[in-house]
């Protein structure tokens, strides 16, 4: 037998559990219009929260992602930038201190001599 005559076979009996189950968990009616009041009454406090929420704390956090979304180019350039500097800074000191070293070591250290003064009395 062909699998979808069979599945149509069992579909009226899963049809009819997911019907039942549907109508066990449907809450009483005096609740559903209970929680209709409730949220009728609360309704301008739940409008006022979702504004405030979008104007002091969704919108402010979406332009700080932006700009940092459109400054992160920049960014970037310019940490490259700094470590680039430094590195061929620390790079100057030490070729300088090098040649410095060696310079002074090729030079003979010749001190010139200072005569002793002859004190008279």
């Amino acid at each position: 037998m062909p699998p979808f005559p069979a599945f149509l076979r069992c579909f009226p009996r899963s049809f009819n559990q997911i019907t039942r189950l549907k109508q066990r968990s449907q809450p009483s009616l005096p609740l559903v219009h209970a929680l209709a009041i409730i949220l009728y009454i609360v309704s301008p406090a739940i409008v006022f929260l979702n504004i405030s929420y979008t104007l002091l704390l969704s919108t402010p956090a979406r332009i700080v992602v932006y700009l940092f979304d459109a400054f992160y180019p920049l960014y970037v350039f310019f940490g490259v930038a700094c470590i680039t500097g430094a590195l061929l800074g620390l790079a100057g000191k030490l070729l300088s201190s090098l040649l410095v070293e060696l310079c002074a070591y090729d030079s003979p250290k010749t001190k010139p001599k200072r005569k002793k003064l002859e004190q008279t009395q």
